[in-house]
């Protein structure tokens, strides 16, 4: 028979981290869904780890590793008791630039400390919060605003949603009334993030649409970016460019790697080459203020980078899986935040899909197989991630996924040109009038793609869709994996 169980097993015997994290993540499911006694699970902790080591039986691994999940996600910190009754006094920073939610947008925002007006005593940061604003204020990812509001809880927190939402950190929902008069603005912090993004506002010298794509892309800062253009960019299927993430983060990795080659004809120099690319990563991150999505993309390029550092053996796969379940052991619950669900599907399509495709249609023409490879990765991490990006935000732009190539071409030439205005000075003059004229190209891409009408669907498929498709594409993967052949090409 061309399948067999043993081709599965050859396959997975060099992916460990690839078997352990789904039974991991599988007992962070059961706590959400299940209240267990801890002290008894330690003792099975206990016992199973004793017989996954001393009899080597995989029962025993597997019950060892949910178990481990169960009780990561069980003793993660409470938060801090707020009060829900009353008016605070409370500041708030914006972690994104909103979604639209009927005729407000909704803003996720990070309670960085609170006061009841009659103690006048500043407690610190106790979760975040739902900010609901009308589409008039003007307000963008990174603001830091300073409130007199009230917060409204969940409505009853036993519901599957409300407790979800406690488990994630969320306090309830404030809303902000059209027009209504801040306290005043939060005091900025002088931060690496903030320093990068007033350099990047003197060497671009402008204030204009395709300057405020520019800082956004390079340092994380999108308060410029007006109103129509977020919106276009988000009926387009391009507004994951606006935000930082594992594409602007991989694509720094890949130039540092690039332009540090040299150190590896000097004695130890790969050694040198490898440590200053995860600094250079991590440094960039801290620039863009630690987005979650470049935070996740950061961890995996570190894996990656610190395997050539060690000369260890590395496989492509294990390293996305090693970051799935460092990310999970840090915060079990990013398992049901949609930014992270996201971000793991596209690199599994690319790594999944386009590879192997791109393996197969391989030419003898350089510039032909980097055009295809750009369409493959573009097709694969749009494909996998669609269903699920559909069913949460109810939009599906049929155009804008014909499109993604070129907006992510566009995308990789702003970030690539605007790192080197960030960082040599002596460049900015040459590069920084090409730097805007592609950003420009950018904006226009993106607002020629939203203007077409039928070019975006108002689509929301059910969540029994949306778990067939992730079904069928699995038993698709384990029909590959298990298909007997003499040659197999291993990520």
């Amino acid at each position: 028979m061309p399948f067999s169980y043993d081709a599965l097993q050859r396959r997975l015997v060099g992916l460990p981290m690839v078997r352990i994290v789904p039974f991991f993540a599988l007992g962070i499911l059961l706590q959400y869904y299940l209240v267990l006694n801890p002290w008894w699970l330690l003792a099975l902790f206990v016992l199973c780890g004793l017989g996954a080591v001393w009899r080597a039986s995989t029962a025993c691994r597997m019950l060892f590793l949910v178990v481990a999940g169960y009780l990561v996600a069980d003793l993660q910190p409470r938060l801090k008791s707020i009060p829900t009754d009353r008016a605070l006094e409370i500041e708030l920073q914006l972690i994104d630039d909103g979604m639209r939610r009927g005729d407000r947008l909704r803003y996720e925002a990070e309670i960085l400390r609170w006061q009841e007006p009659r103690t006048k005593a500043w407690q610190g940061g106790a979760g975040r919060v739902w900010l609901y604003a009308d589409t008039t204020q003007q307000l963008a990812g990174g603001d830091r605003l300073l409130l007199r509001k009230r917060i409204y809880p969940f409505r009853d927190d036993s519901t599957s949603y409300g407790r979800l939402m406690q488990l994630r950190g969320y306090r309830g929902r404030c809303y902000l009334a059209p027009n209504e008069e801040r306290l005043a603005e939060a005091t900025e912090r002088a931060d690496l993030h903030l320093r990068a993004s007033r350099l990047m506002r003197r060497r671009l010298s402008e204030q204009s649409d395709r300057a405020a794509v520019v800082r956004a892309m390079t340092v994380g800062d999108r308060s410029g970016i007006g109103s129509e253009l977020r919106e276009a960019y988000a009926r387009s299927g391009m507004s994951h460019l606006l935000a930082l993430s594992g594409l602007h983060t991989g694509l720094l990795f890949l130039l540092c790697n690039l332009a540090l080659g040299w150190l590896g004809l000097i004695h130890h120099g790969h050694r040198v080459k490898n440590l200053l690319v995860i600094v250079a990563v991590w440094l960039f991150v801290a620039a863009a203020d630690f987005p979650p999505s470049a935070v996740r993309a950061a961890v995996m390029c570190t894996i990656l980078q610190w395997a050539r550092f060690s000369s260890s053996y590395y496989r492509t796969l294990n390293g996305w899986a090693a970051a799935a379940l460092l990310l999970l052991a840090w915060h079990p619950y990013y398992l049901f935040d949609i930014g992270f669900q996201l971000s793991f599907l596209a690199v599994a399509g690319i790594l999944l899909v386009a590879v192997p495709l791109g393996a197969c249609l391989r030419t003898r023409y350089g510039a032909v197989n980097w055009l295809l490879d750009m369409l493959l990765v573009s097709f694969a991490a749009t494909l996998l991630t669609l269903p699920l990006s559909a069913y949460h935000f109810g939009i599906v732009p049929w155009l804008g996924v014909w499109c993604s190539p070129l907006a992510v071409l566009l995308g990789m030439g702003v970030v690539a040109l605007g790192l080197l205005v960030l960082l040599l000075p002596p460049l900015v003059t040459l590069v920084r009038p090409l730097l805007l004229q592609v950003a420009e190209w950018q904006n226009e891409l993106a607002e020629w793609v939203a203007s077409i009408e039928g070019a975006v669907s108002e689509l929301t498929p059910s969540m029994g869709a949306v778990w067939a498709f992730y079904l069928f594409f699995l038993l698709l993967l384990v029909g590959m994996w298990s298909w007997d052949r003499k040659k197999s090409v291993h990520l």
